[in-house]
Parts: structure tokens; C-alpha cells; sequence
């Protein structure tokens, strides 16, 4: 999966990976997820939220901080990119 969010290839990822054969743990969705927050993938934000990930699990008080505080994070912040930050609206 982290080679298909760095190649950017959401059609591999929906028809290889999250295709409802693998139940993903927490912590695999979690990190995936932080992932493709921090490379700005957004469509792998959204098919990551739509594969049950519970963002208030997701957002706890010590990773927040870290998001926060990211120097990445603060970039995609600053990119003007609305579509990524749209599902958390």
C-alpha cells in the first residue's frame, strides 16, 4: 500500500488492496492514513476514510500535536489545497 500512496495510484490501491478481501488493523489504517496526509494524496484520504477508519480514534491529543507541529504538515497546510482537508468538514 505505501508504494501505490507514493506512485499515486488510487486504482491499484481500490482494486488490489482495499477490495474487501483484508481486514486492516487500527494501527495499519492509521498509519496509511498519515501517510497520505503528509504526501497529500487525497484521494487515498478519502478511500482511507471510506474503509471504516475512525477518525476520532485517529486524532489523539499526542498525534494531533505531532500534525500540528509537523513541518510537512504545515506545508500542506499553506498549499492552498482544499479538495485533501474538504473531509474533515
Amino acid at each position: 500500500m505505501i508504494l501505490a500512496i507514493t506512485w499515486n495510484r488510487v486504482d491499484i490501491a481500490k482494486n488490489d488492496i482495499f477490495n474487501g478481501d483484508e481486514v486492516f488493523k487500527a494501527k495499519e489504517l492509521f498509519a496509511l492514513f498519515e501517510l497520505a496526509l503528509i504526501l497529500d494524496k487525497p484521494d487515498f484520504v478519502e478511500l482511507i476514510l471510506e474503509s471504516n477508519l475512525n477518525v476520532y480514534e485517529f486524532l489523539s491529543y499526542k498525534r494531533l500535536y505531532y500534525l500540528y507541529n509537523s513541518e510537512i504538515v504545515y506545508k500542506l497546510f499553506n498549499n492552498n489545497n482544499k479538495k485533501m482537508f474538504f473531509y474533515f468538514n
